[in-house]
This record gives structure tokens, C-alpha cells and sequence, in this order.
């Protein structure tokens, strides 16, 4: 058997074949005229290889040179092997079987003695174009592997033969062996139909076949991946570099895909979705693209979802669109929900389709799956500030500040809990604090008004995220506005600070109340310093409003004027220790607290 020649239907492929052995076994079987293919003959009696090592003793009817000169068409996958045999018999007339008819020995044997063929007068060798290309019709090419033109020489590219039975010399068997290179050398151009054509002929007789065997090859690759976008260039694993698509983006602000990933055992590819170092934020959308090529000439593409296991709940799939020559996209969006917490693993395939049912077209083919692995984070949730509750006494016009702090590797949100009561209550920032943690800072204020001495207020705060997803327990804020102190202004002096706050018609009583502080009702008090209007009284029982404003020679009205948290009528009992303010009515020194006396 001669390999004449190899050639490309399609010359836009970079794909490279791998190796051939040949294996070949003489046998005795029927002939003509010129060297006859026996094996494979499709559509009539031929030589299988369930016959072997018997063919010799089956008389089968010859087939017609139609048949025996069909081609055979082959299909397999990128980084597969071929596998196929081929057998052809000399001229030696069906049944004659004395050695002095054996004519491809090119000499009588003696079978008594156990006289043989040598394999090397088989002659079994390549043949290029042109007789002179040593290489022999460009296989160098496609084949990778050296091949050996005899077992003594391997540094000569060829074919091997490698075992010959003497006992059967009519037939001469050939298995062939094709290692085709994996998808990740073979690019992303459409797949030619490749193909091989073999001449038989026997050394010494010098009768080639009456025709040539062609063998197609069509490699009906599996519709190759690609995914972004990604932390790096570097293509999907088990997918060609060539034709991937390249993102610029800053993976610390979107999910990215990180590429190459990992092939299983079952050849799906395993690809994860991260947000920088971290994991996934539930709340938060994230997009990413995957699309599906076909390297089949003329074949369709469509990126698919597996119906089994399919999709994260809530992650929606955009429809194919052409993206390229025979390549299709799809774009993926996911919102994680708060309930979503852990792994979750979508599944994609792609599909492509052949054109009718020539045989050379590969028709259907599905690739192993795609599969994109995104993991969603626990909230982890804690205070930085204030470290515990706040309880406070506050004065009538101080303005009173406390900071908030929420750490969270989610961003991180302190809400306020009910009415904000006259409280200023606003964000500051947020920033990032390492190990994928956020902090998150707030500062509340409050400042009491005229109208609030006495009262209690309270507010409630939460440390959360921004998507609700958890919270932790509630931090408080409880602020009690004291009795009978008053906070200066700018510029603020006695009289200012007395029609300011309502507190008299007189500002003597104010200086009564503060004789050591204040020296000069014109001057500059000093803003920020909290003066005194009187003494805190506080009640005994049986005490109404009425007998406490006679105790201290004051009326009810001023009283409720400077103690709004009495909302009890002028008669009605107080009860025993009620704090309240009294003020003065004199320009004398402050009056102690068991004074009673009336101007």
C-alpha cells in the first residue's frame, strides 16, 4: 500500500493530524488482473476483519470496481484518534494456491521447509507528487509525530510495517492509526474536510490497483466556549486562545470570570464568578457574557441552557445573537437574593446544527458544558461605634453629637428607627478596610429647644446593608434635657439671653440666679457657657402646682413656662419627686432650697 497523497478541501484551517501506523498481514485470497481492494467495499461482499486470520478459505463473489472505489468518509473530534484498516490482494487467480503462483513474492517458495516472503519485498512505502519530496506529500504539515519509513531507519519520516504473517500471501491488511491535535492548537477557523488517498501496488509485479481508495475526514469539533468579562487574557480551559474576547474592566467594581477555570473528569469546564478577591453580594447585579462557537464549515451555533440543573433561581438569560463568524452570545444577568446566601452553579452548552444529511456534514453536535460557579456571601454585620447604649443629660441649646460606625463586608447602612424628633441624622462615608470589609460612618446631632426642658427623648439605630440583607441588634440613644440651665449664644448677654428663652420680663432674675459669673448685665457672656435661670425644686407629696408656686412666691403660669413637662392642672397633686425649675423673682442672691419669701 502507497500513501499518494494528502491534501485539504479547505485551506483556512491550521489543524494538524497526528501520526500514522500501519500495521500489515499478508493472506491469500482471490485476484484479477491488477491489485484489487477487498476491505472496505461498501454496498457488496467484501473481507471484514471478523474473518481474519480465515479470509483465505471464504470464496466471496468479487465486487464490481463501482463498489470497491467508493470513498469512505470518517468523523471524529478534535483531539481524538482515527482508527480504520484497509486491505488489498495481488494478481493470484481465486484458488490458486502452489507457491509458483504467489507472483507477489517474486520467487517460488518452499512450504515444506517453511520457506517466506520477506517483509521488506512487500514494499510498502510513501509516495510523493513528485517522487523527490522525502517528506512525503507534506505530511509534515498536519502530522506532528515523525514517521519512520522502516523499523531500522526512524530518523526517515513514512509508514511502518510492522509485523508480516507468512503463512497467508495473498492479502495484505493495513491498520491505520490518526491522532488528531486537541482543540486548544487548532484555532478558531472552520474545520476542512480532510482527506487520503491510497494506491495499492506489489513490489516486483508492478500492478498498481485499478483505483484509488479515498478516506474523508471530517472533524466535527464540539462548539468551542468563551466568557467575559475576565480577571486575565487567557482563554476558558480545553477552549483555543485564538479569537477570545478581551475586556478591559476593573474587577474590584464589576464580577469577573476567572479564567482558564478547571475541566472534570466528564470534560465540562468549571469557571468562577468573583467580585475582585471576594465573593458575591446578594442584592447586588452582576452581568456577565458567554458565547458558543462552531468550527464546522457551514454548520449553525446556539448557546443553550441546560434544562437539568439549569440556572440559579432569579438569573435571566438574554437570547443568541451573532456575535462573529458562526459564533453566537448571550448575555446573563443575576440579581442573588437574600435568601441565596452559598454556592450556585448555571450550566450552558453550545449546539450546532449540519446542513441536510450529506455525509460529510457532521449534523448535530453538542459541546460538554460550561459551567459558571458564583458563590454569594454571608453578611457579616458589627458596631464599631458607640460600643454600647447612650444615656445623656443635655441643655437647652447645646447641641449634643454622637458618631456611628457599622463594619460589613456587604456596604454597609445605620438606619435610623422611628421619628427623627428634631435629630439631624446624616451620612459621612464609607470606606474600605481590608479582608473585603467596608466601614461605614454616620454622625447624629440634636440640639434641645426652647419649650423641651424636662423632656426625655430616645432614638433607636441599626446596623445593616444596603440591600436589607441582615441587621444587627439595635444601638440607642436616650437623652433627658435638664431643668433651669440655658446655653449662651454668640455675642449673647444678659438681657439677649433672658428675651431669647423667654425667661423674664426682667433680666435681673436671670443675674440673680448666676451673681458670680455674670458681673455686667452689657457685657459678652461667652458663647457656649450654660447659665442658670433658678433652683430645681423637687416635690413632695401633696404638692399641686398652685401650693409650689405660692411656696417660692411665683405663679403657675411661669412655672409651666420653664417646666413644659408638667401637664398637670394648677390643683391637681403633682406627686412626690417631680423635678421642677423655680424661677426667681428678686434681685437678691439665689434663695436656697427651703427659701420662702415674697417681694
Amino acid at each position: 500500500l502507497m500513501v499518494v497523497e494528502m491534501e485539504r478541501r479547505l485551506r483556512s484551517s491550521p489543524l494538524l493530524l497526528g501520526s500514522i501506523v500501519f500495521l500489515s498481514i499478508a493472506v491469500s485470497v482471490q485476484g484479477g488482473s491488477n491489485t484489487t481492494w477487498v476491505y472496505p467495499t461498501l454496498g457488496c461482499s467484501g473481507y471484514g476483519t471478523s474473518c481474519f486470520p480465515d479470509c483465505e478459505m471464504q470464496q466471496e463473489t468479487p465486487c464490481d470496481i463501482e463498489s470497491v472505489c467508493q470513498p469512505i468518509y470518517l468523523k471524529g473530534r478534535l483531539g481524538s484518534t482515527f482508527h480504520f484498516d484497509l486491505a488489498a490482494t495481488d494478481p493470484t487467480p481465486f484458488g490458486a494456491w502452489n507457491p509458483d503462483t504467489r507472483k507477489h513474492c517474486n520467487k517460488k517458495l518452499d512450504l515444506g521447509a517453511g520457506e517466506t516472503c520477506d517483509a521488506a519485498e512487500l514494499m510498502v512505502y510513501p509516495v510523493s507528487p513528485n517522487d523527490e519530496d522525502k517528506e512525503c506529500c507534506g505530511l509534515s504539515e498536519y502530522f506532528p509525530e515523525t514517521m519512520r519509513i522502516s523499523p531500522d531507519d526512524e530518523s526517515k519520516p513514512g509508514i511502518t510495517v510492522n509485523k508480516v504473517y507468512p503463512e497467508f500471501r495473498n492479502l495484505t491488511w493495513v491498520s491505520v492509526t490518526v491522532n488528531v491535535t486537541d482543540v486548544e492548537e487548532a484555532g478558531v477557523e472552520p474545520i476542512p474536510l480532510f482527506h487520503m488517498v491510497f494506491s495499492a501496488t506489489y513490489a516486483g509485479l508492478k500492478n498498481a490497483s485499478a483505483c484509488n481508495k479515498t478516506v474523508f475526514f471530517q472533524l466535527c469539533a464540539l462548539p468551542i466556549f468563551d466568557a467575559w468579562p475576565k480577571f486575565e487574557d487567557r482563554p476558558l480551559e480545553g477552549n483555543p486562545a485564538e479569537g477570545m474576547t478581551n475586556t478591559d474592566v476593573d474587577c474590584d467594581e464589576v464580577a469577573c470570570l476567572r479564567t482558564p477555570g478547571m475541566m472534570d473528569q466528564a470534560g465540562a469546564v468549571h469557571v468562577e464568578l468573583k467580585m475582585g478577591d471576594g465573593d458575591l453580594l446578594a442584592g447586588e447585579t452582576y452581568v456577565f457574557n458567554v458565547s458558543t462557537q462552531s468550527l464546522t464549515p457551514d454548520n449553525t451555533v446556539e448557546l443553550q441552557v441546560m434544562d437539568d440543573p439549569g440556572l440559579p433561581i432569579g438569573m435571566l438569560v438574554g437570547p443568541n445573537f451573532a456575535c462573529g463568524s458562526q459564533k453566537a452570545c448571550r448575555t446573563v444577568t443575576w440579581t442573588p437574593g437574600a435568601r441565596q446566601v452559598g454556592t450556585h452553579h448555571a450550566y450552558f452548552v453550545g449546539k450546532s446544527f449540519g446542513p441536510g444529511e450529506n455525509p460529510e456534514a457532521c449534523g448535530e453536535v453538542v459541546s460538554n458544558p460550561l459551567v459558571v460557579t458564583a458563590t454569594v456571601q454571608e453578611p457579616h454585620l458589627m458596631w464599631q461605634a458607640p460600643a454600647a447604649d447612650i444615656s445623656e443629660h443635655t441643655v437647652i441649646g447645646t447641641e449634643f453629637v454622637a458618631h456611628f460606625e457599622c463594619l460589613s463586608n456587604y456596604h454597609p447602612v445605620v438606619e435610623m428607627v422611628g421619628e427623627m424628633q428634631g435629630a439631624i441624622f446624616e451620612h459621612m462615608s464609607v470606606e474600605t478596610v481590608g479582608d473585603g470589609m467596608m466601614l461605614g460612618k454616620w454622625r447624629f446631632s440634636y440640639t434641645p429647644m426652647r419649650g423641651e426642658e424636662g423632656s426625655s427623648k430616645g432614638w433607636s439605630f441599626t446596623c445593616g446593608d444596603s440591600r436589607g440583607i441582615a441587621k444587627t441588634a439595635p444601638r440607642s440613644i436616650m437623652l433627658n434635657t435638664r431643668l433651669c440651665i440655658y446655653t449662651v449664644q454668640e455675642h449673647d448677654t444678659l438681657q439677649s439671653v433672658t428675651r431669647r428663652y423667654h425667661l423674664s420680663t426682667n433680666w435681673l432674675n436671670v443675674w440673680n440666679a448666676n451673681p458670680t459669673m455674670i458681673l455686667d448685665p452689657d457685657l459678652d457672656i461667652g458663647a457656649g457657657k450654660q447659665i442658670k435661670v433658678g433652683p430645681v425644686y423637687e416635690s413632695k407629696r401633696g404638692d399641686t402646682l398652685s401650693n409650689v408656686a405660692a411656696q417660692f412666691s411665683t405663679t403657675v403660669k411661669k412655672l409651666l413656662s420653664v417646666n413644659p413637662h408638667l401637664m398637670e392642672a394648677p390643683d391637681m397633686e403633682v406627686g412626690g419627686g417631680v423635678e421642677m425649675c423655680i424661677l426667681a423673682c428678686t434681685n437678691e442672691p439665689a434663695p436656697s432650697m427651703s427659701y420662702k419669701w415674697a417681694y
